[in-house]
């Protein structure tokens, strides 16, 4: 399968014992290993992630500080630079379906 490497001992009698198991058994333990360490994988993500919010992240450094100021020059004289009056559009009256004439109707009576 792969190239055998020194293992330890639990590793080695885990994979015996894991080649005792029948077909859905392997199935199951396999399932249940992914789902395990796709769980482990996310919390570690989670607690990383909390622990650098916790410790102000993202770190702030000068040349960031710079560019956030700038950032917000820039930000404010668009606000306050004069703007232009939006162009007025013509409105045109939709046009009224045409109205046929009602036929006489025949009373023949």
């Amino acid at each position: 399968m792969c190239e055998k490497k020194s293992r330890s001992e639990e590793y080695s009698s885990t994979r015996e014992a894991f080649d005792s198991l029948n077909a859905e058994e392997k199935l199951t333990f396999l399932a249940e290993s992914a789902a395990k360490a796709f769980v482990d994988g996310v919390q570690e993500v989670v607690s990383s992630f909390s622990e650098a919010m916790e410790n102000g992240w993202p770190a702030e450094d000068d040349s960031e500080q710079e560019t956030d100021d700038a950032t917000k020059e820039a930000a404010e004289k668009k606000k306050t630079a004069s703007k232009k009056p939006a162009a007025k559009r013509k409105t045109t009256k939709k046009a009224s379906p045409k109205k046929t004439p009602k036929k006489a109707s025949d009373s023949t009576e």
